[in-house]
């Protein structure tokens, strides 16, 4: 009998600094702030000997290989506290072409050891609200969107497809892709682009959604 049956709320990258990669192991250091949505899965854990995943559903394919997915990660990572942001209205869209994280690591082209310098990541306060948070996170950036562009150009066409509606403050893709996002000035603004783009872009999954 399942020990937990859980709906998982969609994790989203609003930020993601590659800050090198480790000597030894040649794993990539993170730094992101995650905000996560009004959608997401259905997550059951089950007891067992040890830690393994099995993903079942319509878009199982695309999650990618299961011994890379991020939720046998997160059950290794180091979090930090959560900040408490104000709910803000955000569309979320995934354009349906398979990017593996492999090759957009890849293409970042770091090397065992190497640093990736850049802007420091900005100090988020607790209980932003949308004005605060485009403003804090605007001078921030995701490192892996551009090598991600050229595995899966189609990421591309989705951002622009949210940068041209009404009401978009920022956007950006989310993690190693293909998922992208806008954060937009109000509900209804996030509401009349979600319908924009679905309907020129019906095999995309686009939602209007708040994150927190």
């Amino acid at each position: 009998m399942p020990l937990l049956t859980t709906r998982a709320p969609a994790k989203i990258n609003l930020t993601l600094h590659v800050l090198g990669r480790r000597p030894g192991d040649g794993y990539h250091m993170l730094e992101s702030l995650v905000a996560f949505a009004g959608v997401g899965d259905a997550l059951t854990l089950d007891p067992g000997p040890e830690l393994s995943l099995s993903v079942s559903g319509p878009t199982a394919g695309p999650a990618g290989p299961t011994g890379d997915n991020l939720v046998v990660r997160a059950a290794r990572e180091e979090i930090g506290p959560a900040l408490g942001m104000q709910p803000f209205p955000a569309v979320l869209i995934n354009p349906g072409v398979p990017v593996p994280t492999a090759p957009v690591f890849k293409a970042l082209g770091l090397r065992v050891g190497d640093a990736l310098n850049g802007v420091p990541h900005p100090e988020i306060g607790p209980g932003s609200g949308v004005e605060a948070l485009v403003a804090a996170i605007g001078p921030a950036r995701n490192d892996l969107e551009a090598p991600a562009l050229t595995v899966a150009p189609a990421i591309g066409t989705a951002l622009a497809a949210l940068r041209t509606q009404a009401g978009c403050r920022l956007a950006r893709m989310s993690g190693s892709g293909a998922t992208v996002f806008a954060v937009f000035a109000d509900r209804h603004s996030a509401s009349r682009a979600a319908r924009a783009i679905g309907s020129t872009q019906p095999t995309w999954w686009t939602v209007a959604t708040y994150l927190r």
